[in-house]
């Protein structure tokens, strides 16, 4: 079952939770997941790490970069 939650970077654990009311669950790399980017849009992404984390976006690959003090809504 789908449900949506957020994923959010934890400076103290130094990477990105999905978290679901009071409780997160590390995020690995590698983590396949529909980002919302407009109202009613969501699109599939991965997670990603280089020198910083980021997702891949869709087949074409196009790649964001996320802020680490941003909340961003996905769908698992």
């Amino acid at each position: 079952m789908w449900e949506c939650r957020f994923i959010a970077y934890s400076k103290l654990m130094k990477c990105w939770l999905l978290v679901k009311g009071e409780y997160g669950r590390f995020l690995y790399e590698g983590t396949r997941f529909y980002m919302r980017f407009d109202e009613g849009v969501f699109l599939p992404c991965q997670l990603e790490f280089d020198r910083q984390w980021y997702v891949t976006i869709g087949d074409e690959g196009i790649r964001l970069n996320l802020r680490k003090n941003e909340e961003y809504q996905v769908y698992m």
